[in-house]
């Protein structure tokens, strides 16, 4: 008899290779907790066979958390085909969601549990991320729906480099806007309570959870100001530094042909 985590795992590769939505964990195994769904969530990624480039923190807002039946955030893998260019459209099927983060490299391999004091020593840069999201799932997604199949990770692309000694990372504000139309904004201080505290909580989960973190790594510490949709259009996603300008990055959206 097939193990129904094995089985579970096995229709999410075929979603992916159909282009078709994931099945929801919630509906197939509705007594599955987190564990289990980060453990499905391993076995997806492993089969998968793709590289990991980094990691995301995803539902960091309480109301977020709370609207999935969770207590916490989770966390999501970047593989390498997720890394996005902004010099052409970015093909999204309709059901994906546009967001502003921060992005941190790691300088080196990070092995052991780190804290909100020391986690900047593991930093080689940081630089502004717009992050593509997307369940797929068939049904209205719970928390261990989104954890199993991977934390809506779909796609990301980066902006410039920042100068990251010179500023304060919790003083950062965002705002995406279409056209001259502001679709949302907000101040990097707001993701759990400092990006520090959001690094550290990535970097110690992926550990937890068994996963490597190498040099070059890529950290995403959690949507910046609010989330829209990502619909077909061409887009501007503005950084500023107690009002100074930081960095831009302009994209385009597409439909799936």
């Amino acid at each position: 008899m097939t193990d129904p985590k094995t089985e579970f795992v096995e229709r999410c590769l075929a979603a992916l290779a159909h282009n078709t939505a994931y099945p929801n964990l919630s509906t197939d195994l509705p007594d599955a907790t987190t564990d289990i769904a980060y453990d499905i969530q391993q076995t997806f990624l492993r089969e998968r066979g793709e590289s990991i480039v980094g990691y995301k923190a995803a539902l960091t807002a309480l109301p977020a958390q709370q609207a999935m039946g969770l207590t916490d955030p989770v966390l999501g893998v970047l593989l390498t085909s997720t890394q996005k260019s902004t010099s052409a459209p970015i093909q999204v099927k309709p059901g994906g969601i546009l967001e502003t983060e921060l992005g941190y490299t790691l300088n080196d391999s990070v092995n052991e549990q780190v804290t909100v004091d020391n986690v900047m020593s593991v930093v080689a840069s940081v630089a502004p991320i717009v992050e593509i999201a997307h369940p797929n799932l068939a049904s209205r997604p719970q928390g261990i729906d989104l954890i199993a199949t991977n934390s809506a990770t779909f796609g990301y692309a980066n902006g410039p480099v920042l100068a990251h000694n010179e500023i304060d990372l919790d003083e950062v504000d965002t705002e995406l806007l279409s056209g001259d139309q502001r679709l949302f904004g907000g101040s990097s201080s707001q993701v759990m309570s400092g990006q520090r505290n959001a690094l550290a909580w990535l970097i110690n989960t992926a550990l937890s959870l068994g996963y490597p973190l190498q040099a070059g790594h890529l950290l995403m510490t959690g949507s910046i100001g609010g989330i829209t949709p990502a619909e077909v259009g061409a887009y501007r996603a503005t950084y500023q530094h107690r009002g100074q300008h930081l960095a831009e990055i302009s994209f385009e959206i597409c439909g799936v042909d």
